[in-house]
């Protein structure tokens, strides 16, 4: 299981609004890389095989490796860098420094959360 701070919650539901189609959830994916993890999410139709979470409100979907290498991490939203974006502290990652931000494509409202 993972945390997503009130911030980030308000900038998902707000960017949720957005899409017109019902029953959507924020399908989030980690995956380990030799220099860290990656991160990719965006809104999706929950799958049969999808492990499904509640969290601050927001519906989130996982994938089962997804699910392992999220456990204990925190998603914020706030300045890093110099830009407002989504903030990974993943205590799972290899370099704690980098933590993980997105500066994203926009494709979840202000400040993007697409880094893949």
């Amino acid at each position: 299981m993972f945390v997503i701070t009130e911030k980030a919650a308000t900038q998902f539901l707000n960017a949720k609004q957005e899409i017109p189609e019902e029953g959507i959830a924020l399908r989030l994916f980690a995956r380990r890389q030799e220099n860290g993890m990656a991160y990719n999410m965006g809104f999706d139709t929950p799958k049969e095989e999808d492990i499904s979470y509640n969290i601050a409100g927001v519906p989130v979907v996982v994938d089962q490796e997804t699910d392992k290498n999220v456990a204990g991490m925190m998603i914020d939203f706030g300045e890093h860098e110099g830009a407002e974006q989504f903030i990974f502290a993943n205590p799972q990652d290899k370099d704690p420094e980098t933590c993980g931000s997105t500066k994203g494509d926009d494709a979840c409202g202000t400040g993007g959360c697409s880094c893949g």
